[in-house]
């Protein structure tokens, strides 16, 4: 029997699935972030061991050697960033072969159970990748929340603290987003902000308060709406680019949204999403991913050893997800 591990290695966690040849999971591990530009590369080595002692099961029997390992790690974006993180991974010998790719890559193919398609990914950052059925990739967004990732959580987090400080300044409307943040952030006075976002919170914490202006759109407030339809116009902008760069407008593509951004309850956001990708790609659909990133990783590990990835390999895959 041949096994196999796929690893989605992201800045807030790490996660790792174990198979056999038959696309059975046989054990999970989760650990913290492995994203190296975060976390240094001793530390995301260390998480991404940690994920990958956790799937192995305990025991007698033994799950060696590892055939194929796939990673998909946040950060992975320059031929530098792939130089080292191969390398580096390289000496840990942790399977027979290794395949690398940026994080945005096995979310595809997870959300697709394909190796081609588009996918959208909007989480603390933000990012829409195309892989076309001759290979070709195409890239828009995930640029970094100082220069991009517009409609990502962050984004749209600092929007919703730019608009509560308008609002107490008097400078722009009344929001319900003021006292929300005010509470979140148990602030005395919103005098004390500065501390908070500027020195007290990571990108990470500041992007998983994107919820608080989802729930302020709920609640019809119209500075919160606005937020949300902003982002949902930029992450549209994402899939359009993708699309267009890979003359896929007139085609039927499914387009997975992946990331916790897409976990709030609000419809507003996926709804300007859809409206504003089938005005130039009328055959797409906008729907849930199939499977996780990291699964996407165990189904790359398994087509690199020549294993077919057939019906019953995604059966067995949805079957045994621990």
């Amino acid at each position: 029997m041949s096994y196999f591990l796929g690893i989605d290695g992201g800045g807030t966690k790490t996660i790792s699935y174990l198979a056999n040849e038959k696309g059975e999971i046989l054990g999970r591990g989760e650990a913290g972030a492995s994203a190296y530009h975060v976390t240094g590369i001793k530390k995301a080595v260390q998480e991404i061991r940690r994920t990958i002692d956790q799937a192995m099961p305990s025991g007698p029997k033994q799950i060696t050697p590892i055939e194929t390992a796939c990673f998909g790690l946040a950060g992975i974006d320059s031929q530098q960033d792939y130089d080292t993180i191969y390398q580096v991974l390289t000496e840990q010998q942790i399977s027979q072969q290794l395949v690398l790719e940026n994080d945005a890559v096995i979310a595809l193919v997870g959300g697709n159970a394909k190796p081609y398609g588009v996918v959208l990914i909007a989480g603390t950052g933000a990012i829409s990748l195309g892989i076309n059925k001759q290979g070709q990739r195409k890239r828009a967004g995930g640029w970094g929340h100082i220069i991009g990732d517009e409609g990502s959580g962050y984004d749209i987090a600092i929007s919703g603290l730019t608009a509560a400080l308008k609002a107490y300044d008097g400078r722009g409307e009344d929001t319900i987003l003021l006292p929300m943040f005010k509470k979140k952030l148990a602030l005395n006075s919103m005098e004390d902000i500065m501390e908070k976002v500027y020195f007290s919170l990571s990108r990470e914490e500041i992007a998983s308060m994107a919820y608080i202006i989802f729930q302020a759109a709920q609640k019809r407030d119209r500075v919160a709406e606005k937020i949300i339809i902003k982002a949902g116009n930029e992450l549209a902008q994402n899939i359009k680019a993708v699309i267009n760069g890979l003359q896929l407008a007139g085609e039927e593509i499914e387009i997975p949204l992946v990331g916790g951004v897409f976990k709030n309850e609000s419809s507003l956001l996926i709804d300007v999403i859809k409206k504003k990708v089938l005005r130039s790609a009328p055959k797409a659909k906008i729907l849930k991913p199939r499977f996780e990133p990291a699964i996407g990783a165990v189904i790359m590990a398994l087509s690199q050893s020549g294993v077919k990835v057939d019906q019953k390999i995604m059966d067995n895959l949805k079957r045994t997800i621990i």
